[in-house]
């Protein structure tokens, strides 16, 4: 879940995702 999840987030600007993603991200 985590690889696909990240493979989605390479595509979007880092600056637009929540903080609860970055947050997670990491972890």
């Amino acid at each position: 879940m985590l690889y696909g999840l990240q493979a989605a987030l390479l595509d979007l600007p880092w600056n637009k995702l929540p903080a609860e993603i970055k947050a997670d991200l990491k972890r």
